[in-house]
C-alpha cells in the first residue's frame, strides 16, 4: 500500500527502513522524518506524516517486544508481518552503554 504517493513509499518501505535503524540502534527513537531520511527522501506535502508515525510506532513496537504499543496484527515482537521480509526480525540485544573510553 503506498503511504507517500509524493515520493512513492510503501508500507513495506517504510518497514524496511524502520528494520534497518532498529537493527543499528535498537533503543533509537524513531520519527518519519528520520525514516524518510534513511531512504534518502523527504516529506513534501505532509499528508502521509500521521500514517508514516503510526506504521513506524507499530513496527518499531513490534520489533521491540513493547507492551506500551499493540501491534494491530497481535502478533508477537517475531511475528510474521504481511507483506514485509520477515527475516528482518532479528533485533539484537541492546548493549552495555560505555563511554567510548577502553580501559587499561
Amino acid at each position: 500500500m503506498i503511504v507517500c504517493s509524493c515520493n512513492s513509499i510503501s508500507c513495506r518501505d517504510i518497514a524496511e527502513a524502520v528494520d534497518d535503524l532498529i537493527i543499528e540502534d535498537p533503543v533509537r527513537a524513531l520519527t518519519p522524518v528520520q525514516i524518510y531520511r534513511a531512504m534518502n527522501k523527504r516529506p513534501r506535502c505532509g499528508s502521509c506524516l500521521a500514517h508514516a508515525a503510526e506504521l513506524v510506532n507499530e513496527r518499531a513496537a513490534c520489533l521491540r517486544g513493547s507492551q506500551s504499543y499493540a501491534c494491530k496484527h497481535g502478533h508477537s515482537p517475531r511475528h510474521a508481518c504481511p507483506g514485509v521480509n520477515n527475516a528482518s526480525h532479528r533485533v539484537p540485544p541492546p548493549q552495555p552503554v560505555t563511554n567510548g573510553m577502553a580501559r587499561t
